[in-house]
């Protein structure tokens, strides 16, 4: 008797990075990074702008308990004052903790300041953190949509199995499996039932065959060039199922959201 197991493996391979870097100080200041915006085209004083932003600070002291206190600034360039916001504390005061996620701010409707047809503008984020360390990161609001960005992937279906007391193990062939992960399960047999490099394209949904059984279907949700991670949400895999009353079907397995760290197997 055998017991089995699927293991699916998938892994960023674009935004890899190699090479070994002296050393660096911890920043003071807070990192601050643009991930996404919900549009970039918007009508005058109707579309409300939702804006994800990045954040990391090695001190853990962004954010404040009073909320008359406000860390975040925007600014229309079209303007001449920003408007302000207030941030939360992201760890309790006086912690100091390395700390990082994403946060959301939301703006009102931009508005037509002349009287023609058309606008552009920038908008401008800079957050301060209670040592008055300061980050900003600028983002073009403009007439045209922001290209969505492709990423490339790999993704591997393996079938492993655990034999009984005294059965010789079987390792899996170069590159099926992570070595930590083959290390962690102690799984004596691998089989690949099916493997594919591809390319995704944000906000796209993919779906792909692994073997003649399993159909695996995913959307990269998130590309963040600047910590080198890449979100793929409504990450389903299914079995295919000849059923007599209903022909071919698919039976979902799996259904996950999985996070990818570029050069780090899933």
């Amino acid at each position: 008797m055998t017991l089995r197991f699927l293991a699916l493996s998938a892994a960023l391979a674009a935004l890899s990075l190699s090479g070994c870097r002296p050393e660096e100080v911890d920043p003071v200041a807070p990192e601050l990074g643009f991930v996404s915006i919900n549009a970039t085209e918007v009508e005058s004083s109707t579309t409300p702008l939702t804006v994800t932003l990045s954040y990391r600070d090695h001190q853990g002291d962004l954010g404040w308990s009073d909320p008359d206190v406000h860390a975040l600034e925007v600014r229309d360039t079209r303007l001449d004052n920003p408007d302000t916001y207030h941030v939360p504390p992201l760890t309790p005061d006086g912690m100091e903790l390395d700390i990082d996620g994403t946060f959301l701010v939301n703006l009102p409707p931009l508005f037509l300041l002349g009287n023609g047809g058309d606008e552009q503008t920038r908008l401008t984020f800079r957050v301060t953190d209670r040592a008055g360390n300061l980050e900003e990161v600028a983002r073009l609001i403009e007439a045209f949509d922001v290209p969505p960005q492709t990423v490339a992937l790999r993704i591997s279906l393996i079938r492993a199995s655990k034999g009984m007391p005294g059965s010789v193990a079987r390792r899996s062939p170069p590159g099926v499996l992570p070595r930590s992960f083959r290390e962690l399960t102690k799984w004596v047999d691998y089989e690949l039932l099916g493997g594919m490099a591809l390319e995704a394209t944000e906000s796209e949904h993919t779906s792909l065959m692994l073997g003649d059984e399993y159909r695996l279907r995913f959307e990269v949700d998130q590309v963040d060039d600047r910590a080198g991670r890449v979100r793929l949400r409504d990450f389903v895999l299914e079995r295919r199922e000849i059923r007599p009353d209903e022909g071919e079907v698919y039976v979902p397995i799996l259904d996950t959201v999985v996070s990818l760290r570029s050069g780090t197997p899933y």
